[in-house]
């Protein structure tokens, strides 16, 4: 199982929100100083989210993130404010390997099945729910899409790789929505990557254990309630 240690970045600096509100939001530092610290605790992948992009439709943080490109030999994902082609091939030509969709994989059909089809398992989808429910533009707004059959229309449009995360959970120790990973696991073929809620190393045994493909974590290794180095054996093992 691939664990991938997040970076948010918003304002230059690299924060944690709860249940994806911007109104509360812990700054824990800068964006380059914790990748590369998550770099040498033995992360071969970063997980980047440019929460300013998701909020205003467009990527902001590209000179920040281009940087940690640039000074981390790992693979990094990036999401937030992907909207369009000209969007994704601004953040791949700064050495970003994969990218992560959510709102326009909503809202724009047609941009799904050209991404899915030019870039492959290089795309990523991200399935931001309250209950069953999507939420989209940074978890602002609510939608009546329900997640099962959006599963569905993904697997049709040939997505191989989605993050799902339960909003109600994300930035709390909560532990992550077991169930409804098992749920989608059940449903779809597609590598179901989890965020939101994982706070404990027993959290990322559990999801080893119902055969996620991929662990996003966040605060708890901020907090050092997880020690990521622990986390990635767990990842390696079997």
């Amino acid at each position: 199982m691939e664990i991938w240690p997040a970076v948010d970045i918003r304002g230059g600096n690299a924060v944690r929100l709860e249940q994806g509100d911007y109104a509360r939001e812990t700054v824990f530092g800068t964006p380059m100083d914790f990748a590369a610290k998550w770099v040498t605790k033995g992360a071969r992948n970063l997980h980047l989210v440019d929460l300013d992009g998701a909020k205003q439709g467009y990527p902001v943080n590209t000179d920040i993130v281009g940087k940690i490109c640039s000074s981390n030999p790992v693979d990094i994902q990036i999401g937030g404010g992907l909207r369009s082609e000209s969007a994704v091939q601004e953040v791949l030509d700064i050495g970003v390997q994969r990218f992560i969709i959510g709102t326009s994989a909503i809202r724009d059909e047609k941009l799904l099945r050209d991404l899915s089809d030019r870039y492959g398992d290089r795309l990523i989808v991200s399935i931001d729910a309250r209950g069953e429910l999507l939420a989209t533009s940074g978890w602002i707004e609510e939608t009546d899409i329900r997640l099962f059959p959006f599963l569905k229309h993904l697997e049709e449009n040939g997505v191989s790789n989605i993050i799902y995360t339960d909003i109600e959970r994300d930035g709390r120790p909560t532990g992550p929505n077991i169930d409804m990973c098992e749920r989608i696991l059940s449903n779809t073929k597609i590598n179901l990557n989890v965020a939101g809620g994982i706070s404990s190393i027993d959290d990322v045994l559990r999801l080893k254990e119902i055969g996620a493909h991929g662990a996003i974590i966040g605060r708890a290794i901020y907090t050092s309630d997880i020690d990521l180095t622990e986390a990635i054996r767990i990842g390696d093992e079997g």
